[in-house]
């Protein structure tokens, strides 16, 4: 016997349930979204080819000379080759517009008057540089200009000029400096 007012199987037989379903983790891979996914997988490929480009045109430039160190290289080359064979002029030529009023091709020829200069045979750029200024872009280049008994350290220093050739804008050489090789030169 029960006492009165305590349940019973009976009592707590009732009708039965269903357990609660499990929850789904395949709700997330419905159409929409996979939408949300591919959608923030082309916006990362978007803002990463957008970088790319904006890199490409600060350092090659569109419709000009690419700002690196062969071009640093072949421009500097050139300037030095024109006064080692005695072209004044054509190495005044060379110089930026803003470099060639301040310097005049007598004072450009007093750089003839170097061992550095008259015994040159090769040089390379080891480092370079992109600045912008208020007039453009400046290339600045280090390097080590070989003679014939040594080598000299040098800085060069390009304008991209308004056609968009590189120019030289300043040149250095810098006996005062050890020449040993170092970044690209190594």
């Amino acid at each position: 016997m029960t006492p009165e007012g305590a349940i019973t199987n009976s009592q707590t037989s009732g009708p039965k349930t269903q357990p609660a379903p499990a929850v789904s983790h395949r709700k997330w891979f419905t159409a929409a979204g996979l939408g949300v996914i591919v959608g923030g997988c082309g916006i990362v490929v978007l803002l990463g080819l957008i970088c790319v480009g904006a890199w490409f045109c600060v350092t090659g430039g569109v419709g000009s000379e690419p700002a690196n160190i062969p071009t640093a290289e072949r421009v500097t080359r050139e300037f030095v080759e024109a006064l080692h064979n005695g072209n004044v002029q054509s190495a005044h030529q060379m110089l930026a517009e803003e470099t060639q009023a301040k310097q005049s091709p007598d004072q450009l020829a007093s750089l003839l008057e170097t061992d550095y200069i008259k015994k040159y045979q090769s040089l390379e750029v080891c480092e370079f540089g992109l600045f912008f200024t208020d007039t453009g872009r400046i290339l600045a280049a280090k390097g080590i200009l070989h003679y014939e008994g040594g080598t000299v350290f040098f800085e060069s220093n390009l304008s991209q000029e308004s056609d968009g050739t590189w120019r030289i804008y300043g040149f250095r050489l810098r006996p005062d400096i050890a020449p040993a090789p170092w970044g690209a030169c190594q």
